[in-house]
């Protein structure tokens, strides 16, 4: 199987997110499985009541439930904030990590147990915005807007 070399696809890379903001990844060699069981997991937390997901409320190392409004990404553009909720993750490290003090670096928060985007009414999912200097990978579902 051959293989595109790194160095010519980082500028690629650089140059559409620059220019258009995002791109698709296909051949990525998750299995359908995995995503299945990812998406199943997702819906079991979006579907709890609103209580239980603010116990595990956004850290200051932005792992944990972002509530509906509670962002505000594109304030020019937008009446209110961002309607989306959002659940974050990352690598996992320990509380007492030497590395534990850098930016989106850390422990997890972990579960123990309508309106749709309209810009003429200044409603966005996901306002206009730059990611915090990573890269943010989205699946999508079925669900259309």
């Amino acid at each position: 199987e051959s293989q595109v070399p790194t160095v010519k696809v980082v500028p690629l890379q650089r140059k559409v997110c620059l220019d258009s903001g995002f791109f698709y990844v296909i051949d990525h060699g998750i299995s359908e499985e995995f995503m299945d069981e990812v998406f199943s997991q997702s819906k079991r937390f979006f579907d709890l009541p609103i209580k239980e997901k603010m116990k595990l409320l956004r850290n200051t190392k932005y792992r944990g439930y972002t509530p509906v409004l509670h962002e505000h990404l594109d304030p020019i553009n937008q009446v209110h904030g961002d309607y989306k909720e959002v659940y974050e993750i990352g690598v996992e490290a320990p509380e007492n990590d030497s590395n534990v003090e850098k930016p989106f670096y850390g422990p997890n928060v972990w579960l123990s147990t309508g309106v749709i985007s309209d810009s003429t009414m200044g409603l966005y999912g996901a306002g206009a915005h730059s990611d915090y200097g990573l890269i943010t990978l989205l699946a999508t579902d079925d669900v259309g807007l």
